[in-house]
Order: structure tokens, then sequence, then C-alpha cells
């Protein structure tokens, strides 16, 4: 996405970039597979027929499995819009103001990663705040993915989970949760029948409630947590929690 006002320049720019970078677009590498290629020349047809426009229109040999560098000015419900692409095409989607952008881009899946081209430290932290993704990159493109120190990885339907580095450690490995309940202390509240005591003592601990129904003094309350808290380091010194890899 692009605000309306540079677009303009922006189209000016890419398509000097493109011929400066790539001179012999021949070099540029194949589409992996013709039913690759099949399936990005069949949804820049559709494109084409939705009325996108084609700001740069690039070589198609089927033959050859390639794609020239090919840039296409969207308009909504555009079938480019509807899957990852995977190939040569730069999609343009204007828009008036970032929070625009920011509302369209929250409309559809989570993506793997967000590009941000800003100098401004507000629309960063604005995009930073507003957007759920993999990863987020500011003025450059995937060299998230080169860090070892950044973990690597979708949110959603991008993807669970992350690996590089101490990440890949923990996404592979489970936390399990080992309770030891002492046999010291075991409360008859904890069990049935639910009596009108029960009840009411559970009450008096959980909302803090006197047994005539009243809100107990904040004091009161304490004064029974910390004896409940006594109790269970007295009887239940036995009793803890801890994780295991």
């Amino acid at each position: 996405m692009v605000v309306s006002h540079v677009m303009e320049h922006f189209v000016r720019s890419v398509k000097k970039c493109i011929g400066e970078l790539f001179p012999d677009t021949r070099e540029i590498g194949k589409i992996v597979n013709e039913r690759h290629f099949d399936r990005l020349n069949k949804v820049l047809e559709e494109s084409a027929a939705h009325g996108d426009v084609m700001v740069v229109k690039g070589e198609r040999i089927r033959g050859e499995r390639f794609i020239a560098p090919t840039v296409v000015q969207l308009r909504d419900g555009s079938p480019l819009l509807e899957d990852e692409l995977f190939g040569p095409i730069l999609c343009l989607m204007p828009v008036e103001t970032v929070s625009t952008a920011l509302q369209i881009a929250r409309a559809r899946p989570k993506p793997l990663a967000a590009y941000l081209f800003t100098e401004s430290k507000s629309t960063r932290s604005l995009v930073e705040d507003n957007l759920s993704s993999g990863a987020l990159v500011v003025n450059d493109l995937i060299m998230h993915f080169s860090l070892a120190c950044l973990p690597f990885g979708g949110v959603g339907e991008s993807g669970m989970g992350a690996y590089h580095g101490h990440a890949s450690f923990t996404t592979f490995s489970h936390d399990k949760s080992v309770l030891v309940v002492s046999t010291a202390m075991d409360p008859a509240i904890r069990y049935p029948p639910l009596t009108d005591g029960k009840l009411k003592a559970l009450a008096a601990l959980v909302y803090g409630l006197s047994p005539s129904g009243k809100r107990l003094p904040l004091r009161e309350i304490g004064f029974a947590l910390v004896a409940l808290a006594a109790l269970g380091a007295f009887f239940g010194a036995g009793m803890h929690e801890h994780l295991l890899r």
C-alpha cells in the first residue's frame, strides 16, 4: 500500500530501479515449475480483466518459466489480493492515510512479515502497535530472516512458533507442568456435599463475604488470607509446581 500523494513519484522510482537493477531481465531466476508459472499467469490475466492497471507489464514466456518484473496498481477486490503470489509481481494499492492502510491490513489474515518504509517515528509506532504480524521490518526487506538473534515465524494462519537461536529451542521444547501436592492437609471443604456452611466459607475466602452476606472489612480478609497462607506453608511444604523441559 502506498499513500496516494506519493504514488506517482513511487511509480517513477520503481520503473527507474527496474531498469537500473535488471538491464537484462533474463538474469532473473525462473519460476520453479510450469504449474506455478500457470498459476501466476492466470492470476495476472484475471487481474487485467478486473481492471487493475499494469504499471510495468513484464514479459512472460511459459516455455522458459520466465516472468519479468511486473508492477500492478490494484482496484478494490483484485484477484491479486486473494492469496500469496510467490512471484516477481509488485502490487500497489493507493491509500489516503496510514490509518486506512492499517484498517485494510487488519481485515485480512495476519502476514508472515510486514514491511514499512518511513522516516516517521510516530508512523512506525502506529504500525508496530496496531498491526499483528510475524515480523515487522522498517525500511528494508527480508533482512530479519538473516539475523539469528531474531525469531523468525508467523502468527495465526501465517504460522505458529518461530526458529533461529534460542527461539528454535523454545519452539521445539515442551514445558511440562508437574504439581506435587502434600498429603498433610486435605480440607473437607473441597468435597461434597456442598453444605451451606461450606458455601459460606468459600464465599468468605473468594468474595470476602461474611456468613450474613455482608462484605468483610479488608483487614479481616487480609488476616484470613495470611492465616491460610501460613497453614499452607506449614502443612503443605511438599506442595510445589515446577516446569521441566
